[in-house]
């Protein structure tokens, strides 16, 4: 099944953050967290805890792709632990296998259950974003779920846009009659919109992989396998557009955890003598949002151009057809650069 229940589950998650009503609602999110933490406790019962949490439980699965992007990593430095790993040796995942170090080792990096069973572990240190470039195969599960992660950002960026508005406004005007909130037009054009753009992005990507292929004259990987080539590639990009499209929420929304802090449950208490906080939306403005926004997403993108250069390096042989290779893929990425400013800036100025 690769990781096709995250999958599911995360297209699940971002209709709720971005579709469903009153999901911000505390008794609403109070009983989304109940449920879904039977559901992986559940999870983790008929599977193993290891397995649905490196497979099935979202969150770990998304998390575990971004640490790659860190500057740490963990490793079993037990060759045997993999034998006895449920993915390794279980399974054959190869996702987080690392190639054989000058002295033999390698191991398999950032698995924890490996960590666990081997006698010795290792804590490393290594340059930013390298990590997104070791390692084998990449499932199409796991390619899917990445174009989602950026799919979905990309989407909650739009809706903040006058054009999205426009585009609610003529789903409320045409469904008048639908009166029940969890069934308005509201719903009905997030729920398309999520469903669109993940086809969209996913359709993009299919013709740049293929118009590489075209590039280095039809050798080499098949366009699905170029798909799973690159793919981690693109996560440096997801990584930048969340930093600058969440920015303005941290630095604005993230001060209500002062006033919380004193009275978690709203019983009117005082705990620190920060209740009475209000939020200060003077700590940012348009001009610094923009300019990190601008210098998070150009510099995710030169991280990403930087990746595939290395990756089309193990893919072809030959220097000329890495370069060639890289032409569509540097396109894509200069392409997505511009939508992605676009979106974030349409609230700026709009």
């Amino acid at each position: 099944m690769g990781v096709w229940p995250a999958v599911f589950l995360f297209l699940a998650f971002i209709w709720v953050e971005n579709a469903l009503p009153e999901s911000a609602s505390p008794s609403v999110l109070a009983w989304l967290i109940i449920v879904y933490s039977g559901f992986t406790l559940g999870g983790m019962y008929l599977f193993g805890k290891y397995q649905w949490l490196r497979r099935g439980e979202v969150f770990s699965v998304i998390y575990g792709i971004l640490t790659r992007f860190s500057v740490t990593d963990v490793r079993a430095a037990d060759p045997e632990a993999c034998g006895l790993c449920s993915g390794c040796g279980g399974s054959g995942d190869s996702e987080r296998r690392s190639p054989a170090d000058e002295d033999g080792g390698g191991g398999c990096i950032d698995c924890y259950e490996c960590f666990e069973y081997a006698e010795a572990g290792e804590f490393n240190l290594r340059p930013p974003a390298i990590g997104l470039s070791v390692g084998g195969a990449v499932t199409p599960s796991m390619t899917a779920l990445v174009a989602l992660v950026l799919a979905a950002v990309t989407f909650d960026g739009f809706g903040d846009t006058p054009e999205w508005a426009a585009v609610l406004g003529f789903f409320l005007t045409h469904t008048s009659e639908l009166t029940n909130q969890y069934f308005d037009g509201v719903v009905i054009a997030n729920t398309l919109g999520l469903l669109v753009f993940p086809l969209a992005f996913a359709a993009i990507y299919w013709g740049f992989s293929a118009l590489v292929r075209r590039m280095v004259g039809g050798s080499g990987p098949e366009t699905a396998e170029l798909m799973a080539a690159f793919a981690f590639t693109l996560v440096p990009i997801a990584l930048a557009y969340h930093f600058a499209h969440y920015l303005g929420f941290l630095l604005i929304q993230g001060q209500l955890i002062i006033p919380l802090a004193s009275d978690p449950f709203g019983a009117g208490a005082n705990l620190f003598g920060t209740a009475g906080y209000t939020v200060n939306i003077a700590v940012t403005n348009a001009r610094f949002v923009w300019f990190f926004s601008i210098t998070s997403i150009v510099a995710g993108h030169i991280i990403a151009v930087c990746l595939a250069h290395l990756r089309a390096g193990e893919l072809y042989p030959g220097r000329t057809q890495a370069l060639r290779s890289q032409l569509p893929l540097l396109a894509l990425m200069a392409l997505y650069t511009v939508v992605s400013l676009w979106i974030i800036s349409r609230p700026i100025t709009e």
